[in-house]
């Protein structure tokens, strides 16, 4: 991921090696390796396209923040075990407020992230989508909702909570926020190149990595 993070702004495709166990990002397995290297310099592999999100963390109408992220934007509580409210808009729209422990929004590669442990529906990594996904709400409903590609998703931390809470860029940025805080986030212009030497599709991975474990 931390590679994937960096590769876009060069605009170089990235090839996947996975060194654990879930690895949705990855392409090859580490005792593969020989044979991924002789596909490449013969030419024979393709180029998929991931979409990305930006984020823009804000307090009172000035950007404390603007990252790039490939899985997803997760705002959070912070030390302290208090209920965050996270006041949610689409295009400006208010949606809900979910009282709980945050909100996660990601692309349709972060669906298989953080998303689906919150309990996120699985999405075909090459589809235009948004999803936001409570994290443990407070309420008797639990779901998760899905946008366009092209809209924006506002979250607005309630202006009373008094703690301190986290939105954190695929697990690699952190920037703390407060009451009245916001995180605007769209589609970025930026994609992630992956190289795929594989012919299994997405839904042969899907069982490969989440049913045969």
């Amino acid at each position: 991921l931390k590679v994937a993070r960096k590769a876009y702004k060069k605009d170089l495709p990235i090839l996947g090696i996975n060194l654990g166990s879930m690895g949705f990002l990855t392409e090859v397995d580490k005792n593969d390796i020989d044979n991924a290297v002789e596909h490449i310099l013969s030419g024979n592999y393709a180029v998929e396209k991931r979409m990305m999100l930006e984020a823009v963390v804000k307090r009172d109408g000035n950007a404390l923040g603007c990252d790039i992220a490939l899985n997803d934007v997760v705002i959070s509580r912070g030390a302290l075990s208090r209920i965050l409210h996270v006041k949610t808009f689409i295009n400006d729209i208010f949606v809900d407020s979910f009282p709980g422990d945050g909100l996660i929004v990601s692309s349709p590669t972060g669906s298989t992230a953080y998303s689906l442990s919150a309990g996120g529906p699985i999405v075909e990594p090459d589809l235009d989508l948004i999803i936001v996904t409570p994290i443990c709400p407070h309420i008797l409903y639990s779901r998760s909702f899905i946008t366009t590609g092209d809209r924006s998703v506002k979250a607005v931390i309630d202006e009373n909570y008094s703690h301190t809470a986290m939105v954190t860029i695929d697990g690699q940025e952190g920037y703390e926020a407060r009451g009245g805080d916001c995180v605007e986030i769209r589609k970025s212009e930026n994609v992630v190149k992956l190289i795929r030497i594989n012919t299994r599709n997405f839904f042969n991975i899907l069982r490969s990595k989440i049913y045969y474990r």
